[in-house]
């Protein structure tokens, strides 16, 4: 598996079911090249209302966002409108210290292969 985010998860899950999973990265570390700020709602409460306490419970995996977002402004031709509450939050991805991907980066125990460029098992 390669050190996305899925790939951690993977194998942030793996090795709490005792596997040892091998990771290959063809990157010199992990998060993608560039750096960008997401937002992430969840304002149809679906699968869950609140996702990050939702997979720290269920799977382990523990992520911090940026910011809760509380107010999220909608502007049409002729009408502003506002949704209050719990929205969801903002992250960063990439090669921040702070992006999901070095958040688990620090949750896997495993050792990943960085500079990889094909998978020898």
């Amino acid at each position: 598996m390669g050190a996305g985010l899925s790939g951690l998860c993977c194998a942030i899950t793996l090795e709490r079911h005792g596997i040892t999973p091998i990771i290959f990265e063809k990157r010199n570390r992990v998060g993608d090249r560039l750096v960008n700020a997401e937002a992430m709602f969840s304002i149809l409460n679906r699968p869950c209302k609140d996702w990050v306490p939702y997979i720290a419970e269920e799977h382990h995996i523990n992520l911090q966002p940026l910011n809760k977002v509380e107010k999220l402004f909608v502007h049409s031709k002729n009408n502003l409108g506002s949704i209050n509450g719990k929205i969801g939050y903002t992250n960063v991805r990439g090669r921040n210290e702070n992006s999901y991907e070095c958040q688990l980066e620090k949750q896997v125990k495993s050792k990943i292969t960085f500079n990889s460029t094909m998978i020898h098992l």
